[in-house]
C-alpha cells in the first residue's frame, strides 16, 4: 500500500503470517563504539594488538535500528548521561542493547583477524555514548496481532527489510499501515521471524 506523509510517499509491503501481519516502518540507526580495544593471539597477559574496523581503522562500532519513540528516548538519555544527570526510564535497556552490539562487533573483528586474536578486552573496555548514525536509514518490522492488537518488533522477512531504507527521519506514526492476514484451520500463528529486541507494545 502507499502511505502519504509530509510529502513523502512510502511503498509499504505487508507480509501475511497467520493471525498477524508484518509491516516495515522507517527507523533510526544508533551506534556505540568500544574504545581502544586490544587483543592477543596467545597471551592473555599481554594484549598488545589494537582492534579496529578494517575499512576506517576506527574503534569497533555496533549499530541497531530503533523506532521513533526509542530514538527520542536515546537522544534524551545520551544527553543526560553526558551531563551526569539521572537517566530517563527505559534508556538503560536500550543502551545495554547497543553495548552488547558493540562488544559483539569487537569480538567478531578480533576473531576475523589473521591470526585470530583469542584474548581481548572487548567485554571490559570502555564504550562511547550512544550516538545516531548520520544519514543512515533503517527499517523496523512490526508484527501486529490481527485479533488481539498486540505488537512487537521482529526480524524483517526477506524483501521487507529494504522497504523503507532511504527515508531516514520519517516517524513510525507517519508510516502506520494495515494489512491482511490468513488464518489456518486451527487459528495458530505462523512463525514470522526472531524478535530483534522482543519488545512487546
Amino acid at each position: 500500500m502507499i502511505v502519504e506523509g509530509l510529502g513523502l510517499s512510502l511503498a509499504l509491503l505487508a507480509c501475511a503470517c497467520g493471525t498477524t501481519v508484518i509491516v516495515p516502518q522507517p527507523g533510526h540507526e544508533w551506534c556505540m563504539d568500544v574504545q581502544d580495544p586490544v587483543g592477543s593471539v596467545s597471551d592473555p597477559t599481554d594484549l598488545d594488538q589494537g582492534i579496529v574496523e578494517p575499512d576506517t581503522f576506527t574503534d569497533p562500532r555496533g549499530c541497531l535500528c530503533f523506532t521513533a519513540a526509542e530514538d527520542q528516548l536515546l537522544e534524551q538519555g545520551a544527553s543526560a548521561e553526558h551531563m551526569g544527570q539521572p537517566w530517563p526510564a527505559g534508556y538503560e535497556a536500550l543502551r545495554d542493547e547497543l553495548v552488547e552490539a558493540a562488544r559483539a562487533r569487537c569480538t567478531q573483528l578480533a576473531l576475523e583477524d589473521e591470526p585470530p586474536l583469542m584474548y581481548t578486552d572487548c567485554l571490559s573496555a570502555d564504550v562511547s555514548l550512544p550516538y545516531p548514525s548520520d544519514g543512515v536509514g533503517c527499517t523496523i518490522c512490526i508484527e501486529a496481532g490481527v485479533w488481539n492488537g498486540s505488537e512487537k518488533e521482529v526480524e524483517c522477512p526477506p524483501g521487507l527489510e529494504d522497504a523503507t531504507v532511504g527515508a531516514p527521519g520519517t516517524t513510525t506514526t507517519e508510516a502506520t499501515a494495515t494489512g491482511y492476514a490468513s488464518v489456518d484451520e486451527t487459528g495458530a500463528n505462523d512463525s514470522s521471524g526472531f524478535g530483534l529486541r522482543a519488545v512487546e507494545r
